[in-house]
Formats: structure tokens, sequence, C-alpha cells
């Protein structure tokens, strides 16, 4: 079944970016614990690092995929997401947990 009409697709996409924002604040907030645990500042660089690391275009779709459970939190010596071994050797444990 299709949305047809413009209305509808309307609905469909508030829907689906309500969703989103919920995902992103849950994703900030399990990412925001993670480093205070860990004790790393949350700066620019290392989110930068994270969004890099995982493939992610934009810090908006590392925290939807942290906030929705889909994204690999591996250590270092496994494949994640399609990363060779060596990439991930190059990003410290802390970071990848």
């Amino acid at each position: 079944m299709y949305a047809t009409t413009a209305r509808a697709r309307a609905k469909i996409a508030a829907i689906l970016r309500k969703e989103a924002k919920a995902y992103q604040k849950e994703g900030e907030t399990i990412l925001n614990e993670f480093f205070k645990n860990e004790d790393i500042r949350m700066d620019d660089a290392a989110l930068d690092k994270l969004t890099r690391l995982h493939g992610f275009h934009t810090r908006d779709e590392l925290l939807v995929a942290i906030g929705n459970n889909g994204l690999c939190w591996a250590m270092p010596t496994r494949t994640c997401q399609g990363k060779q071994k060596q990439q991930l050797e190059e990003v410290p444990d802390l970071l990848l947990r």
C-alpha cells in the first residue's frame, strides 16, 4: 500500500521525523552516560571520530543509531559494520565500547 496524496506523505514523514528525534535524544543520553562513566570529555573531536569510524555522515545519524540500538559497539579486534581490523585498532578502546 502506498501513500498517494501529499497530505498522507507529509503525515508519514512527520511521524518518521518525530521517531528519529526520540531515538536521537535516547542516543545522546546513552553516549553522555558512556563518556561520563569512562571519564572522557564529550567534545566535537570525539563525536566526529565516532561519526567517521561508524560510517555516518552526521552526528545526528550516529545518535539515532545509538538510540535505536542499531550500532555495533565492538572492541577494536573485531570487525564492525564492515570496518577492517586495522581501521578499528587506530581508535582507542574507550571510544568503541
